[in-house]
């Protein structure tokens, strides 16, 4: 695109410029630019010309006394200098420092992006990819800033917006978000993917209006449009509200549905978006290298699971039950006995099927501070749809040790307690749309929540090992035992976990007194974890009730 920048700036050096301007080329083609009278044009372009000089701005003053306008005719370029800013072309620089304006004697500047075309001969979006949903949001965003930065007046923002959105890509699938809405509904929806793309929830109703207005009555009846779900993107399901937000006001928070996230993505590659793990704990599938000991029964169901959720099952899975209108996600809970193997049988799970895992530690997400550990369960989901994208495979979501979240309902009287539920409520929201594999872990089924019981697909209950499996994990522990002793040790009520914690106090003390331990001193580590155990059995654990 050429520069205008010489013939604009020779402008304010031409004496009769008002009296040649209707065959001023340079007028004629601000006229037909910007749509503009021959009036408005004139002025424009001598603004423009005389702000080439100041390098700034332009003093309304300057053009008055060097043209030697008269009271009326000055008059009249002030009503037309006021229709060229209610067009968006330029704004009165003293009015948006938050001074009063000078009314007779303005001070104006050009619309930052008119000013880079016709003098730099830029376009502002020469170098965006319209086939691409990165380089489209990053361009929107850019315009957002421009206008927060009183750079673009609210109505050049929209005119900016409107060529942009013009020029998306109809050919690639995520245009289907855009092609059919408004302009605010297009935006509104931009600028809730630049929070995704940035690992944020979403945008609150009232920071979208500021972005996208000036005025206070814009920004009102923008609030009113949105908080009735007046736009059409609520009612197509492309957004929402979070649901974690308990008051209809302002401070909603307006997000993407899975349906916007399918097709901002089904066409993209996944390297584009960088899974970072916020709220879990990311444990790459190839990290995963422990040996598993299972009784038969509890490795038959541990394989079916396994067997529905490699890739290819998967998906033929999740088709079938869409079609049949049921819940597509494989939701599964692991119960039994403290060191029985539920959470090895995941990482087991995700080795065999090439899943990553995202472990959610419930201690982590609480806090003390009113509404944030509710907001951090909900977050902790669309973590898990965002590494959805990102990843390979779809990950396990594990909430390890799920006791305290998964147990019965609390007293609401207090704090506490109303944490708790609203927790669960937004756990048991979650898991009935689920789409995913999800697994819970939990030590204590007696206390399991009624409504939690449909939610889980899978029920696999972990009980203490049998005999053999026992004789194989001491084997497997400590290989230099013989067949002897590990028969004698196959006796005691022990977990898995339980002959792990004695191998190691074994493996301590053959390095500290260099010597090996004999079946009296192994029965008696033994004997110590089991009475361990027997009395802590009497104690309720877990769980603060009442």
């Amino acid at each position: 695109m050429k520069s205008s920048y010489a013939d604009i700036r020779v402008q304010k050096k031409k004496k009769d410029f008002f009296q040649t301007a209707s065959k001023n080329r340079v007028v004629k083609d601000m006229k037909k630019e910007y749509s503009l009278t021959l009036e408005e044009a004139a002025l424009f372009t001598l603004i423009f010309s005389y702000m080439l000089d100041d390098g700034r701005s332009c003093n309304f003053a300057k053009i008055k006394n060097d043209f030697n306008l008269d009271d009326t005719t000055h008059l009249r370029y002030l009503t037309v200098l006021k229709k060229l800013k209610n067009k968006g072309l330029l704004a009165f620089e003293q009015a948006y420092r938050g001074r009063r304006e000078n009314r007779l004697m303005p001070i104006v500047v050009i619309d930052a992006i008119i000013f880079d075309k016709l003098i730099f001969g830029t376009d502002i979006f020469e170098n965006v990819n319209f086939s691409d949903i990165y380089s489209l949001t990053e361009a929107v965003d850019d315009l957002i800033d421009k206008k927060n930065e009183s750079k673009l007046s609210e109505s050049r923002f929209f005119d900016e917006f409107k060529r942009l959105s013009k020029r998306i890509d109809t050919k690639q699938k995520f245009a289907k978000l855009f092609v059919k809405y408004t302009p605010i509904e297009q935006l509104i929806l931009f600028i809730c993917i630049k929070e995704y793309f940035e690992g944020m929830v979403g945008e609150q109703a009232s920071a979208i209006a500021g972005k996208l207005f000036e005025t206070l009555s814009h920004k009102s009846l923008f609030l009113e449009k949105i908080l009735k779900e007046e736009y059409a993107i609520f009612q197509d399901d492309l957004v929402t509200f979070d649901s974690y937000s308990e008051f209809f006001d302002t401070n909603v928070t307006v997000i993407l549905t899975d349906k916007s996230i399918s097709l901002l993505f089904d066409t993209h590659k996944r390297s584009n978006f960088i899974f970072q793990a916020k709220y879990t704990k990311h444990i790459p599938c190839n990290t995963l290298d422990k040996t598993l000991f299972l009784d038969k029964s509890v490795a038959k169901g541990l394989a079916q699971i396994t067997n529905t959720a490699k890739p290819k099952q998967f998906k033929k899975t999740i088709k079938r039950l869409k079609k049949a209108n049921l819940s597509s996600g494989l939701v599964s809970l692991f119960y039994g006995h403290p060191g029985t193997g539920k959470t090895a049988s995941v990482y087991e799970l995700a080795k065999k099927t090439k899943r990553d895992i995202l472990q959610v530690d419930l201690s982590a997400i609480q806090s003390k501070w009113v509404g944030e550990s509710e907001k951090n369960t909900r977050e902790i989901f669309n973590e898990y749809r965002r590494a959805k994208i990102a990843l390979k495979h779809e990950p396990i979501l594990l909430f390890n040790e799920a006791d305290g979240l998964l147990s019965k309902r609390l007293d609401i009287s207090n704090p506490v307690g109303q944490m708790h539920n609203t927790m669960q409520n937004i756990l048991l929201e979650e898991l009935e749309n689920f789409e995913g594999i999800f697994i819970a872990t939990t030590n204590l089924i007696d206390n399991l929540d009624d409504a939690f019981s449909r939610r889980f697909l899978h029920k696999l209950e972990f009980p203490k090992p049998g005999a053999n499996v026992k004789k194989k994990i001491w084997s497997a522990k400590i290989p230099q035992l013989s067949d002897e002793i590990i028969e004698n040790l196959s006796h005691y009520d022990l977990t898995g976990g339980q002959i792990e914690n004695i191998a190691k106090r074994y493996m301590l003390e053959t390095i500290l007194n260099d010597k090996e331990l004999s079946l009296h001193e192994l029965k008696e580590y033994c004997e110590t974890e089991v009475a361990f155990k027997r009395e802590e059995s009497g104690k309720r654990v877990g769980f603060c009730e009442g």
